[in-house]
Formats: structure tokens, C-alpha cells, sequence
């Protein structure tokens, strides 16, 4: 949930910069005498920092000044590339050891006599 401090900062003193396909919304502070600040309000509830997508992540961490919807040079897909998904973990979509099965029961070894 999106704390009453963070809707009254965006309120009083966010810019909007862009928004992504996940519907999040990303804003800039520039009045601060200090590195400019950078938020995303997120889309989808719950809000899960898993849920920016590399392009904005880059931008909201200052890797670049350039956000991806302004970017000049436009960042190539490729048909290798697939749709960014949220982490799964703590989901029925998560992925675990106990949910795959072996091909053959294993047996175990046992030392020769000697």
C-alpha cells in the first residue's frame, strides 16, 4: 500500500516522468540540493520491487539520466527476449525442488563387504 507520506511528496513536489507497461508510475524530485530523488508509485497491489522492469530499474537506481520512454537511442528486442515477470517466490508459480520429480526412484549404494 502506498504510504500517505509518498502520495503527499508526489503531490507536493514529483514530476512526472514516465510510466511502464506494468502501469507503474515513475516521478522525480529536482528541488533538492542533493542527488535528485527518484520513486516509482506501483500499479498492481501488492507493491513488489520485483515489479520495475530492468530499463526503469536502471533509471530509478542513476545508472542512467535518460529514461527508457525518452531515451535517444531505442533499447532493441530481440525475439530471444522475454516479457518481464514479477519474482514468484511465495506463489503458486514458484518454482522448488520438491515440486520436480526425478526420472527413476533413487537407489542408494551400499559399500562391498569386505
Amino acid at each position: 500500500m502506498t504510504s500517505s507520506v509518498t502520495i503527499l511528496q508526489t503531490l507536493l513536489h514529483g514530476r512526472f516522468v514516465g510510466r511502464d507497461s506494468l502501469n507503474n508510475r515513475y516521478y522525480e524530485n529536482t528541488k533538492s540540493s542533493k542527488k535528485t530523488r527518484r520513486w516509482v508509485v506501483y500499479g498492481k497491489k501488492p507493491e513488489d520491487a520485483s515489479l520495475i522492469p530492468a530499463a526503469w530499474h536502471a533509471w530509478i537506481h542513476h545508472t542512467t539520466n535518460t529514461p527508457p520512454n525518452k531515451s535517444a537511442t531505442p533499447r532493441l528486442q530481440h525475439s530471444w527476449q522475454k516479457p518481464h515477470l514479477p519474482n514468484p517466490t511465495g506463489t503458486p508459480q514458484s518454482r522448488s525442488p520438491a515440486k520436480q520429480h526425478s526420472p527413476k526412484p533413487y537407489e542408494a549404494w551400499t559399500p562391498p563387504a569386505s
